[in-house]
């Protein structure tokens, strides 16, 4: 993560404080205590962030990303939610640049043309 995420401090001090606000919504989930315990043992960074007590649950925002075949890219998000669901949740990522933009039609076409090789081979095959 630290290598695709271009703003790196920040987006994982943000998703330590969702984190935060996850585990005050299910404080009874055993296996998200037990990731927590794990994480702040294995890293020292998370551990303070984690100490810091910040909840933050994010609607919205721009990530700086890193991908090997696009190239660099901007995504805009936003976290959709249903009144009194938390559970459920939609999210939209979109291009906020043409170079990004451009970026993810680069590899949307190249998994397209893959899948179609895949399967023109197991035609074949």
């Amino acid at each position: 993560m630290r290598k695709t995420q271009l703003d790196w401090r920040r987006v994982a001090r943000e998703t330590v404080g969702n984190l935060r606000a996850n585990h005050a919504r299910h404080r009874d989930d055993e296996q998200l205590s037990a990731l927590i315990i794990k994480l702040r043992a294995a890293d020292g960074d998370f551990a303070l962030w984690w100490e810091g007590r910040t909840v933050e649950e994010r609607a919205h925002g721009v990530k700086r990303l890193r991908h090997p075949e696009a190239g660099d890219v901007t995504m805009c998000y936003d976290y959709l939610t249903v009144a009194g669901r938390s559970d459920l949740r939609l999210v939209t990522v979109t291009p906020a640049d043409a170079a990004s933009e451009q970026g993810v039609r680069t590899l949307i076409t190249r998994r397209t043309q893959r899948r179609a090789g895949n399967s023109v081979r197991a035609i074949a095959a």
